[in-house]
């Protein structure tokens, strides 16, 4: 995710964000601030309370959403908050901890055949959308079909059930195929409460899957393609009142969600009103957070650096904070089929060269900026395996191996001089000083490199383009990523395999298509032991710095300020940042 998780997760950025847990317990009451302190909220509750449709909670981030609309968009950010007036079929449990898979339009987890090719699930009963109508099977069915076959018109979201279901039909998508009776072979609904699922080959893990948004249902009728984001159709506590882009959407507690149709009580409207303006200042939105004019800074990016040191340093401010592991990989990926990059010299020059140790201190230290990273799998992933292929005296680089690697390239590629661009987000502060980082520390290579910044919702037409990178001669591109969800195959198959590539909306940047990686992902997909399986994932992260697909840089922590008004505050591990969902105000 991406995440993004997302977030990128975009999100995506999508970017599903994963977050170590660690820190104190939860604390009680309705909003007893006392009970506060520095990292309660990564395993416990600040503020637990129960009260429903108080006040306005307010949200801030310094990027507009990608999408508003669940089917069209890859930042775990904008799925975090799409959990406030959507419904999927499976969710995460709504507590701090360790990810816990829990049905929510579903009745359970699913059946599944003992093939493995077969899942079956039944939705709940009373389920309504906030105009009082049912949700359907054929609605949820509806919501896969056009954000995984539509992608021609909703392009930025993942695409899993499109790899994962079989499609004898050939179906061409709900809006090339107009006609209503038409879908792929892989998705049955024998009845308004039914929903079936066929895959062309076992997947142990198709539960998680189903938490992504992809699964919202949209009724048919309701759809407006391009422009569903304007107005979506709420299923969940909330209903979504209005969305101007760059601007703000507004969301209030829906008085037709049946709370019976949600027994595990996911969906609580703790506030009577949500406001989350976008494309605020980064500087703006730390400093309405310390004077208490937000709430949440939406993007879960934590703090700048100026604010981060002037949070630390005041007891009570670190009491209002939390510094998660967030799951999210920071990373430079190298673009595998643009010249002389498509030489791996050219590539084992770039990893040499990086001094990740300067890019830790760009984005912000250890603190509230990261780790450095030298794979592509977080700790906090299945699948990790500590390593480090190209070593380096705290991390700086190695510049003699470098400038060996590029003689090497330039020989071969007979040439003398190598341009190229990098591209990064410049409602991200943090990427601006890493892309400087980079920029210094390939031309002491003699990589000459141009600076090339974009707004995150231009992704899909910048850097999620193959034909603005090759025209531009983009071959390097900072960015971060999380697992769509937590598994080793959620962070690496898109990517580091052919199902990220795309003409548009891509993320697989470094455009790896590599035998040996697709061969190992195969394996690890039929692979029911889970140590087996996480020993597969920890080799396909060897082969992709192998190939020198991408350089990891920083495995991101983020300090996060919960202001003490803030009710239900906890990092929800799937995202790696507060679950929206259960927040409110005192």
């Amino acid at each position: 995710m991406r995440k993004p998780r997302i977030a990128a997760y975009a999100a995506a950025a999508a970017l599903a964000f994963g977050a170590a847990a660690c820190g104190g317990g939860s604390s009680g009451g309705t909003g007893a601030h006392s009970s506060a302190a520095y990292d309660v909220g990564l395993a416990g509750t600040v503020n637990k309370s129960s009260a429903t449709g108080h006040g306005t909670l307010r949200l801030e981030q310094s990027s507009d959403l990608q999408s508003t609309d669940p089917g069209n968009s890859y930042f775990g950010a904008d799925w975090d908050v799409m959990r406030l007036y959507t419904r999927s079929l499976v969710t995460f449990a709504e507590a701090p901890g360790p990810v816990k898979l829990v049905p929510d339009l579903a009745t359970d987890l699913g059946t599944m055949s003992a093939d493995g090719l077969t899942w079956t699930f039944h939705l709940v009963k009373g389920a309504t959308y906030t105009d009082g109508s049912p949700i359907t099977a054929q609605d949820v069915a509806y919501g896969i079909e056009r954000s995984n076959w539509g992608q021609e018109v909703l392009p930025n979201g993942p695409t899993y059930f499109k790899q994962l279901l079989t499609d004898t039909t050939n179906y061409q998508g709900p809006y090339k195929d107009k006609n209503p009776a038409d879908h792929p072979s892989g998705i049955d609904t024998p009845d308004s409460d039914t929903i079936v699922f066929h895959l062309v080959k076992p997947f142990a893990d198709f539960d998680d899957v189903l938490t992504l948004p992809s699964t919202v249902p949209v009724p048919r009728a309701k759809d407006t393609g391009a422009t569903y984001y304007e107005h979506v159709l709420s299923s969940g506590a909330y209903r979504f009142d209005s969305y101007a882009v760059g601007k703000e959407l507004d969301l209030s507690a829906s008085p037709a969600f049946n709370a019976a149709s949600d027994p595990l009580h996911l969906h609580v409207a703790h506030a009577a009103r949500i406001v989350d303006k976008v494309d605020v200042s980064a500087q703006t939105v730390d400093q309405d957070l310390l004077h208490g004019t937000t709430d949440v800074d939406q993007s879960g990016a934590g703090v700048q650096t100026a604010t981060q040191s002037q949070v630390l340093g005041n007891p009570r401010l670190k009491a209002e904070a939390d510094d998660p592991i967030t799951g999210l990989l920071t990373y430079l990926t190298i673009n595998t089929t643009i010249k002389p990059f498509d030489d791996i010299d050219c590539r084992k020059a770039v990893e040499w060269a990086i001094d990740k140790s300067a890019v830790q201190t760009a984005f912000g230290g250890g603190i509230g900026g990261g780790d450095i990273a030298t794979t592509v799998l977080p700790p906090t992933v299945p699948g990790y395996v500590q390593q480090d292929l190209y070593q380096s005296p705290g991390h700086t680089g190695d510049l003699a191996k470098a400038r060996a690697e590029i003689a090497t390239c330039k020989a071969a590629e007979h040439v003398t001089d190598i341009t190229t661009q990098v591209g990064y987000y410049i409602d991200q502060p943090k990427d601006k000083p890493v892309a400087d980082v980079v920029q210094q520390n390939l031309a002491a290579i003699g990589i000459t490199v141009t600076e090339d910044g974009f707004k995150y919702s231009q992704l899909s037409i910048k850097a999620g383009s193959q034909s603005y990178v090759k025209q531009n001669n983009e071959a390097l591109f900072i960015t971060a990523w999380a697992a769509d969800f937590p598994s080793g195959y959620g962070f690496l198959d898109q990517i580091l395999t052919p199902d990220g590539i795309k003409a548009t909306g891509e993320s697989n940047y470094s455009e790896l298509d590599d035998p040996a990686v697709d061969s190992l992902m195969a394996t690890a997909l039929k692979t029911t032991d889970p140590d087996a399986r996480n020993a597969l994932y920890a080799q396909i992260d060897q082969q992709a710095l192998k190939d020198a697909a991408l350089v990891p840089m920083i495995d991101s922590r983020a300090l996060m300020l919960r202001p003490p008004n803030l009710t239900n505050a906890y990092i929800e591990q799937a995202y790696g940042m507060y679950d929206y969902q259960a927040l409110g105000v005192q």
